[in-house]
């Protein structure tokens, strides 16, 4: 929504940071495509996944990966994770791209 979680590098650094390697050992891609008429950041990355509450102590989780998309909307950004062990993530990636390709965005 508006405001609230800053702009889409920010959030993207925010996301890498969520894994325990520095970014340049995480594999970190991102890549800007359009969807409609808005503009939409992907990010992949792999490592250890630091999970847990933002706040809160965190469990490092080993062979981890995120696939996760930002989504540029009128009225505020609205955001897609998806977290898990790095093969049921890499599985899951075409599947997350195309759901991530087909989203409306009707305000």
């Amino acid at each position: 929504g508006p405001g609230g979680a800053g702009g889409t590098e920010a959030n993207v650094q925010r996301w890498y940071r969520q894994f325990k390697e520095p970014e340049n050992q995480l594999g970190a891609q991102s890549e800007k495509i359009t969807v409609g008429n808005h503009s939409v950041t992907l990010v992949k990355a792999s490592g250890t996944f630091l999970s847990g509450s933002p706040f809160g102590p965190k469990t490092a989780k080993a062979g981890y990966a995120l696939l996760g998309a930002i989504l540029e909307a009128p009225k505020g950004h609205i955001f897609i994770k998806f977290t898990g062990p790095l093969d049921l993530v890499i599985d899951g990636e075409k599947e997350f791209k195309e759901m991530v390709k087909k989203a409306e965005i009707s305000r």
